[in-house]
């Protein structure tokens, strides 16, 4: 669902919609349902209270509310909210949390210099999807 505003076109996923995949762009995300991928936008992310992000997130600003499982970097700014739950790493220029936002992970802030390099990125990109595709015993711990 997509809709016009002056300029700016936002993007919703719904509430009880789950969306597999890779999305791109740079307009305003609006995610109240699932996310299960990448995204990567040079707009916003905004996560409502009823939304869920599992995977890689890339943007210019990131306005969380709801749960995070992923690796999130925010060129500019992250605001996570009171009814926040992140899981993972988030790194941002500029990060602000509210008193009551549940965070098991690194945060991470500062000046552009303080954030990995496009090297550094696509290498750990691709030892996270080396880690992804190897086999796991019955137990749950990877295979030998």
């Amino acid at each position: 669902m997509s809709e016009r505003a002056g300029n700016l076109t936002r993007s919703i996923i719904p509430t009880g919609m789950t969306l597999r995949g890779k999305i791109e762009g740079t307009e305003e995300l609006t995610v109240a349902g699932t996310v299960d991928g990448e995204i990567h936008l040079r707009g916003t992310l905004r996560l409502l209270e009823s939304g869920c992000v599992r995977g890689r997130v890339s943007v210019w600003e990131a306005l969380i509310a709801g749960q995070v499982d992923a690796t999130l970097m925010a060129s500019e700014r992250a605001e996570i909210f009171s009814t926040a739950r992140v899981e993972g790493e988030i790194r941002a220029r500029r990060l602000t949390m509210a008193e009551g936002a549940l965070v098991n992970g690194r945060m991470i802030s500062g000046a552009a210099t303080a954030h990995p390099s496009r090297l550094e990125l696509i290498e750990e990109a691709v030892r996270w999807e080396e880690a992804r595709r190897l086999p796991t015993d019955e137990s749950g711990g990877a295979g030998r």
